[in-house]
């Protein structure tokens, strides 16, 4: 008698090939994660329920914002083993930019002179808009406009998460770099050196950023490396739906402990990967991937509609309804026509 799909053990390079995966629902769920989970701190109510109860150890936030670098690691690393490296290159362009580059335009062009306590002439002039101009090439964080949002309880930020987007670009030269130096050609030297990184990166956190624009952003680094090592070493992995659930349940007696977020790592990841092959299909993709859309205006909208005496609840639910068709806009006017522009791989499991 066989066993049941979600209790039988299924190798993770099984899937390879294969679209009717669930990383595009998951990616939705964690971008909204990140939008309700920063209502709170944007209205000065500190963290949300949840988060309360998983701190210090994490946050709803942290979970997202890791989860979506676990899933990266793990589809751009197959993205560069399965196809030239200037796809790679023209393909990780095409996925950042052109959304990233639409943002700005509108902030700088559109919103930021709206929204300022400058007249547009002033706002204009000003060095620090021209500053912020410059973040659209996405090589370091600029965050600050003139005169917009300095009233918030998060003073100055028109958009606190691009820095992920940042990191995000630097983890796709790091592939291409590692795989350019052959580093992905032998499974023994890949698990050597990107296991190197992560223990250099936990051991060595204070002193060594890596790639992220401050030390405590190793954390995501790390599991964008936890996920390329997924990807590496898929033909050994097997996934199995009773043991995503008891590594969902594994990490939380160690909270507290400095195992905590190294057990949390390896039980996320593993649990995001079961739930994204083992699960039942949502074919959103169908529909069209919004999270990044979701992701990128989220913050700059829950700053907008800032109120005094505004509830985190209202916040959130009032960002998701002006969010959303943004995020579809997003998707169907910038991000889909410019990622038909990119070769079709030669493999699916890309990202």
């Amino acid at each position: 008698m066989e066993a049941h799909p979600l209790l039988a053990f299924t190798r993770l390079s099984r899937f390879d090939g294969r679209r009717d995966n669930n990383f595009t629902l998951i990616r939705l769920v964690f971008s909204l994660l990140v939008l309700w989970g920063h209502a709170w701190p944007l209205t000065g109510s500190g963290f949300d329920p949840v988060s309360r109860l998983m701190m210090p150890g994490t946050w709803i936030g942290a979970i997202a914002v890791t989860g979506f670098f676990a899933i990266s690691g793990f589809l751009v690393t197959a993205s560069f083993e399965n196809r030239p490296w200037r796809d790679f290159v023209v393909s990780r362009v095409l996925r950042l930019y052109p959304a990233a580059l639409a943002f700005f335009a509108l902030m700088l062009l559109v919103l930021g002179p709206m929204l300022s306590t400058l007249g547009a002439r002033e706002f204009f002039r000003s060095p620090q808009t021209w500053s912020f101009a410059m973040g659209a090439l996405l090589l370091d964080l600029r965050t600050q406009l003139p005169g917009v949002f300095a009233d918030r309880p998060f003073s100055d930020s028109v958009n606190g998460s691009l820095w992920t987007v940042i990191l995000e670009l630097r983890c796709y030269v790091a592939v291409l770099a590692f795989g350019l130096m052959g580093g992905f050609r032998r499974r023994a030297i890949a698990n050597t050196a990107l296991g190197a990184i992560l223990v250099a990166g936990y051991v060595l956190q204070s002193y060594l950023p890596m790639l992220g624009i401050a030390s405590n952003h190793n954390r995501q680094f790390a599991y964008f490396v936890i996920g390329a090592l997924f990807w590496i070493n898929r033909d050994r992995v097997p996934l199995n739906g009773a043991v995503a659930v008891l590594a969902v349940l594994l990490p939380w007696p160690f909270w507290g402990t400095a195992l905590f977020p190294v057990v949390l790592s390896v039980c996320l990841v593993y649990a995001i990967f079961a739930v994204a092959y083992l699960a039942p299909h949502a074919d959103l993709d169908r529909i069209g991937d919004f999270s990044y859309g979701i992701y990128i205006y989220a913050w700059p909208v829950q700053q907008a509609i800032w109120r005094p005496g505004q509830t985190p609840w209202e916040n959130a639910l009032l960002a998701t309804v002006i969010v959303v068709p943004l995020s579809v806009a997003s998707w169907y006017a910038i991000e889909k026509p410019a990622l038909s522009w990119r070769k079709r791989p030669s493999a699916s499991a890309t990202r």
